[in-house]
């Protein structure tokens, strides 16, 4: 899947060279180092910019892959009381919290079906959503560090409750 964002990504820069690409990655698994090395390839010579699922195992988020890597935004899930999800993945490794419990959602059962879900999985696309808002406003390139930048520096501090230790207490924003 990475390949295919990766070439389809190259081929969108050859129509336009000011395309930007974003990668939204609601998936947590064991940590690879394989994984995270095609990652770092997208991220450093592709310019893409990633948000990734912290995880829903409510256990250290550096542990897991890609929520441990630091050219990513992970996201943990946080609820509609500003509290941090029971279910949500924590620690140093998590950037930041956004909207994951009881989220409206796509469902697999028709091509118009919804359903309400939970987990860091609906998390992850808010911020995809504000990285797409925020690069929609400038017209050059903008580097993955600094559009993360961007996104935790309007990010509502000390917002979180239920805080797990260790873990910044950060709030998407925009």
């Amino acid at each position: 899947g990475l390949n295919w964002v990766y070439n389809h990504h190259q081929y969108e820069r050859t129509k336009n060279p000011n395309v930007k690409g974003i990668v939204n990655m609601s998936l947590s698994g064991s940590a690879t180092t394989a994984m995270e090395f095609v990652i770092r390839i997208l991220v450093e010579q592709a310019g893409l910019h990633f948000a990734v699922a912290a995880g829903n195992k409510a256990s250290d988020a550096c542990q897991r892959t890609p929520s441990r890597m630091s050219e990513v935004l992970t996201v943990g899930a946080s609820d509609k009381h500003d509290k941090v999800a029971r279910y949500s993945n924590h620690g140093a490794c998590v950037d930041l919290f956004a909207p994951g419990s009881h989220v409206l959602s796509a469902s697999h059962v028709s091509t118009t079906s919804s359903a309400i879900l939970s987990g860091t999985s609906m998390a992850a696309p808010h911020v995809a959503g504000v990285m797409s808002r925020l690069l929609s406003r400038v017209t050059g390139p903008v580097s993955p560090q600094t559009l993360a930048n961007w996104i935790l520096d309007f990010t509502t501090r000390g917002a979180l409750t239920s805080m797990p230790g260790n873990t910044y207490n950060r709030l998407l924003y925009i």
